[in-house]
């Protein structure tokens, strides 16, 4: 049996928040503060703010890591080539 709306007529339905512009003024706020005004949105966001505190110092470890790892390379290569001008200071990778 198809499920009934709330006109009582199938395939049509009335919602007073959608009448009343409510849902729009709630997606235009949303959209212009990025603040959610669903309980999933807030749920889906102080998760992520958490998750993202969490692993912020781990991810900043490691990039600074693999940048200090690149330039260690790309400088004692650039050496060994004589790559390295000192009056413009900047490294060309060949």
């Amino acid at each position: 049996m198809a499920k009934k709306s709330n006109t009582g007529i199938p395939g049509l339905s009335f919602s007073w928040k959608r009448a009343l512009g409510i849902t729009q003024a709630k997606r235009e706020f949303t959209k212009s503060t990025g603040i959610p005004t669903t309980k999933s949105g807030i749920e889906r966001k102080i998760g992520s703010v958490i998750i993202n505190a969490l692993l912020t110092p781990i991810r900043d470890k490691i990039a600074i890591s693999c940048m200090l790892r690149q330039i260690h390379e790309f400088s004692s290569h650039a050496i060994r080539h004589g790559l390295y001008i000192k009056n413009q200071k900047r490294f060309f990778c060949p």
